[in-house]
């Protein structure tokens, strides 16, 4: 997805809590955002995007349109509607352990060591 598609998509990620896919790496993104993924197997082959969530435990399947029904009646009439929340966050902080919105510090960090940033060695090689 690129261009206008991502825009559609992230619009249509702020406006649901529920993504169903159908063999995308859109569930990645919508794990990222903390979003119910409902995974609709058509195909009926593997897929690493299916095997990949499937690893997560955070995620409903269905295989057929009764299934996706009953599920959404589920998520929709429970006190309780995200039951893989948990499983979520621990699939997220095993997949990106450095989630925590500092990454552009460790960034300029790692950049300063490799060009060994210091004023008087700066003042040396002049």
């Amino acid at each position: 997805i690129c261009g206008a598609d991502r825009e559609v998509l992230y619009h249509q990620f702020a406006k649901n809590k529920i993504l169903i896919h159908f063999h995308s790496t859109a569930a990645l993104e919508a794990m990222l955002l903390d979003k119910i993924i409902i995974t609709y197997e058509l195909f009926g082959q593997n897929n690493p995007i299916v095997d990949l969530t499937a690893e997560s435990k955070a995620y409903h399947l269905v295989n057929n349109p009764l299934e996706l029904d009953e599920l959404l009646k589920k998520l929709n009439s429970s006190k309780n509607k995200d039951f893989f929340k948990k499983e979520r966050t621990l699939f997220l902080n095993k997949m990106f352990p450095k989630l925590d919105g500092n990454s552009y510090k460790r960034c300029i960090t790692f950049i300063n060591k490799l060009i060994d940033i210091n004023p008087q060695d700066v003042n040396k090689k002049r």
